[in-house]
């Protein structure tokens, strides 16, 4: 017995307005400067700025779904598409800043006519789940995805507008960036006690990248999973997992990202060992109380990196408790800690990457959350009216500890007393539902929110920030805010 499914999806947009265009409140004609330091810096070199907006575009996607039981307890799935993305409106100009002409006479037109962008993209899922005898279980599967940028490159090879502001003669090229992702998996589940299974899994994912014609290496990366699941007591629920993974980048010791002997990696594909473990258990020692404890954690390593991101490690630790009153009426709270803290490194440099040991320095960052909170569901009139109040405060904690050797640029580290910065974050809601009859209903309530940021370095600055001279940031920061809702709604049910 099985089933097949096939269709095709299509999208047409059309966006009549593709170029948004603004003008610079400080200037009214435009210049430019032999420099970077000057215009570019300053940003009042053009009395106009300008952006894309979403192009017309087409995509289109073929798939066929099916699957089918070849036994008894055996079930396959499997899923194929294939689409087509592709857009090709004009490009906008080099710049708009006219002065810009006298140094370049072509600034003003777009490097060529049109976009000429396309993408393929495929997807293949293919699982298959078995129960292989009784107490046994068994999943596996392959997975793919692949996005081929077809777009052809851009040339810039007499050079590019920085900001509007200078003319750069340098010669760059937009690449077209491609990537396709593979994922093998497998699990086996053992039920061998009444109460008790065991899982234990393997997965090999790999990724690899391509930028124009020029290869980024692969990615490739094996995981095992293991948990245990028991209730050996009807008032104790217990279950533990563990993780652990190796990722190893292809073109370690091959590729330089920037400059030859500088090991900067990104982190997204550099080689990396991965750790994690999960604790949870359930405890029900009194009637109508439910307590549940659980602990987390997880620490990434990036050995093969000697620049960017060297480390990630988290851990969090929650209590939940439940009770109930009655039929209706329940009563709970909740806590939790987290802490997330990674360290990076990199080297202070100019144009060129310093070769000075002594120009390193590095930042061991360290965000620290505490949030609880409760609330209360209870009838105020037998199965006719009901409350339910609830409260949550959450507030984080960002520090850092930074490093540099004496004697380099910069010289001396300086490290913060306050926490970089805190948010806090509180919520409290009520609503009071009233049973009209029996399938319809009324509800009627309140939400109050309120966000707080604390920053040491833009505490004193206003959120829409204005730099004599310089420029104007609208939203420029996150602002503190307070929220309040009423709400009534009518409920049917049937």
């Amino acid at each position: 017995m099985g089933t097949i499914q096939a269709g095709y999806y299509g999208s047409f947009f059309e966006n009549d307005i593709q170029t948004l265009r603004w003008d610079n409140p400080y200037r009214m004609t435009d210049q430019t400067f032999a420099a970077p330091s000057g215009a570019y810096i300053n940003g009042n070199g053009t009395a106009l700025g300008q952006m894309a907006l979403s192009p017309s575009n087409t995509a289109g996607q073929f798939f066929l779904n099916g699957s089918f039981r070849p036994l008894k307890s055996t079930r396959v799935y499997g899923s194929l598409s294939y689409g087509i993305f592709s857009q090709n409106e004009p490009l906008l100009p080099y710049t708009v800043n006219t002065s810009l002409a006298k140094i370049f006479p072509n600034a003003l037109s777009a490097p060529r006519e049109t976009a000429e962008a396309k993408a393929n993209v495929t997807s293949l899922d293919l699982s298959v789940s078995s129960r292989l005898m009784k107490g046994v279980h068994f999943n596996a599967g392959y997975r793919s995805y692949g996005f081929h940028n077809k777009t052809e490159e851009l040339d810039m090879s007499t050079g590019y507008s920085r900001f509007d502001q200078n003319w750069e003669n340098i010669a760059i090229a937009v690449e077209p960036y491609s990537y396709t992702r593979t994922r093998i998996f497998g699990d086996l589940t053992w039920n061998f006690w009444r109460t008790t299974s065991l899982k234990v899994g393997y997965t090999r994912s790999a990724t690899t990248r391509e930028l124009g014609e020029e290869d980024e290496g692969e990615s490739d990366e094996g995981t095992f999973k293991a948990s245990l699941d028991t209730l050996p007591m009807d008032w104790l629920l217990l279950r533990v997992s563990y993780l652990n993974g190796k990722r190893e980048w292809s073109e370690d010791g091959h590729k330089d990202i920037y400059a030859p002997g500088f090991n900067f990696k990104r982190y997204f594909e550099a080689s990396r060992d991965r750790n994690a473990l999960n604790v949870l258990a359930g405890l029900s020692l009194i009637k109508n109380l439910d307590l549940q404890f659980s602990y987390m954690m997880g620490k990434d390593k990036y050995l093969q990196s000697d620049f960017g991101l060297l480390k990630d490690d988290f851990t969090s630790f929650s209590l939940d408790a439940s009770y109930v009153l009655g039929p209706t009426a329940s009563v709970y709270g909740f806590f939790s800690n987290e802490v997330y803290q990674g360290l990076q490194k990199s080297r202070q440099s100019g144009a060129t990457i310093s070769t000075d040991t002594r120009a390193d320095w590095s930042a061991d960052l360290k965000d620290t959350i505490n949030t609880f909170g409760g609330g209360i569901l209870v009838p105020l009139i037998r199965e006719r009216l009901d409350l339910d109040l609830s409260y949550t405060y959450s507030k984080a904690d960002g520090a850092s500890e930074l490093y540099s050797p004496p004697g380099g640029t910069p010289d001396v580290a300086v490290n913060l007393e306050k926490p970089l910065d805190t948010t806090t974050l509180n919520i409290a809601k009520v609503r009071l539902t009233y049973k009209l009859m029996a399938h319809f209903s009324v509800a009627a309530g309140y939400w109050y929110e309120m966000y707080k940021l604390e920053d040491i370095q833009r505490n004193d600055v206003k959120v829409d920030l204005i730099v004599p001279g310089a420029g104007i940031y609208l939203g420029a920061l996150e602002p503190g805010y307070s929220y309040n809702v009423a709400f009534l709604k009518f409920i049917w049910t049937f």
